[in-house]
């Protein structure tokens, strides 16, 4: 037993410092010839040891420490572990203030993330949402235009000059089957796709978007065609 833990031990102590440690994937994926409960029996005693911290249920990570003591884990560190390597992108207001759209920042963060096995979890000030779907730079474009979009109206001090120009760079790099791929794996409003057709349409951009609308709908969007001309020269 006293081999198991130290087994055990050695390999919580040469995770990242600082770094998240998704507790029951770890042990999944370890190999180690422990028990489950023997496993988690070690992490708890490191976490009292403060060896280890505890950031919420599952999740751990291992103390940076310095000369003045330790070092906890920033709200970087956890947004960085949810996004790097194309596993996912930020949301919200850290995404439109990103994108030059508003000057409003929020103290929470939202992330989309393929790395969250739950629906949805809380982390200090960080809310990570499960995305079930794989990430391109296509694909990533498309999800940021939509979630804008989907938000238009409620984001404060949105600048219509610095939309329209946002919008004209992602309209330049469009791709039809990125925004289906996106469609057939996240729910967006039709009103938020016919926003996002108008936009394409005004700006002359072939798309199929059409085929998720009525055409005996009216859709409640911005005036595309009175608002573009007046905050952006084509």
């Amino acid at each position: 037993m006293a081999g198991n833990a130290e087994t055990v031990r050695s390999l919580l102590l040469s995770q990242p410092e600082n770094r998240i440690i998704e507790a029951a994937v770890l042990f999944r994926e370890s190999g180690l010839a422990v028990s489950r409960s023997g496993f988690f029996m070690t992490l708890g005693r490191m976490t009292r040891s403060g060896e280890l911290a505890r950031l919420t249920r599952g999740l751990y990570y291992r103390p940076r420490v310095s000369r003045f003591g330790r070092i906890p884990i920033s709200e970087h560190e956890i947004v960085d572990y949810y996004t790097a390597g194309n596993k996912g992108l930020l949301a919200g207001y850290r995404l439109y203030a990103g994108l030059c759209l508003t000057t409003q920042i929020s103290k929470n963060a939202e992330v989309l993330s393929g790395l969250l096995r739950e629906r949805q979890k809380r982390i200090g000030n960080v809310s990570v949402y499960r995305l079930d779907l794989t990430l391109t730079p296509d694909v990533k474009n498309a999800i940021e235009a939509f979630e804008v979009l989907q938000n238009f109206s409620t984001i404060e001090d949105i600048s219509w000059g610095a939309f329209a120009g946002y919008f004209a760079g992602f309209a330049e790099g469009y791709d039809d089957a990125a925004a289906d791929y996106v469609l057939l794996h996240r729910k967006y409003s039709k009103s938020t796709i016919a926003f996002m057709k108008a936009c394409l349409d005004f700006l002359g951009i072939p798309n199929g978007l059409g085929k998720y609308l009525s055409g005996l709908s009216e859709y409640k969007i911005p005036d595309v065609r009175r608002e573009f001309p007046k905050n952006w020269e084509f």
